[in-house]
């Protein structure tokens, strides 16, 4: 998304990232990750149950394919996974584009971690709804 920040800033889309986690740790991925968006601290996480954005199977969140191979390759980098211990790893987000007075325009609640909208996807809603 970062790559498209001249686009959406002419067409005057904000971008936010919401997260539950406290806001040391939120600000510390902002800066690990080195985002332009703003990030916003939903703790009782007042969002996620309003786009319905639920919580993974332990199953899914530990033993998906996709999930174990991103940990073995940062292990044979010699990097350390950050396990985000006391974390709740099995909730999920999503990506959820709102347009003038709030109309959900798009709007892609995760089935598990790996599940992402594609980036054209989401810059095309907020594009068209701007």
């Amino acid at each position: 998304m970062a790559e498209h920040r001249d686009r959406l800033d002419a067409a005057a889309v904000e971008v936010l990232v919401i997260g539950f986690e406290d806001p040391e740790r939120l600000s510390w991925l902002q800066r690990r990750i080195d985002s332009p968006f703003r990030f916003i601290v939903d703790e009782e996480r007042t969002a996620y149950g309003a786009f319905k954005m639920g919580r993974a199977s332990w199953s899914r969140t530990y033993l998906h394919p996709g999930v174990i191979g991103g940990y073995a390759r940062m292990l044979a980098r010699g990097e350390r996974p950050d396990l985000h211990l006391g974390q709740d790893r099995r909730q999920l987000g999503g990506d959820v584009v709102l347009g003038p007075g709030g109309r959900i325009v798009l709007s892609h609640p995760e089935r598990g971690p790996e599940d992402r909208a594609p980036v054209d996807r989401i810059i095309t809603a907020a594009l068209d709804a701007s």
